[in-house]
């Protein structure tokens, strides 16, 4: 079974791929708050590195 982060962090990028990188959108879509779309996001890129 996967952690539920890296089923959140999927879930968030196809959402965003599905909106073509519109972050306001895919906030809204996920009803969410921009500034808490932009925290994950970027915590994804230093998980990355």
């Amino acid at each position: 079974m996967r952690p539920l982060r890296h089923v959140e962090r999927e879930y968030i990028l196809a959402v965003l791929e599905r909106h073509g990188g519109n972050k306001t959108q895919t906030a809204r879509q996920l009803r969410i708050a921009a500034a808490t779309l932009f925290r994950k996001l970027k915590r994804y890129a230093s998980d990355d590195r």
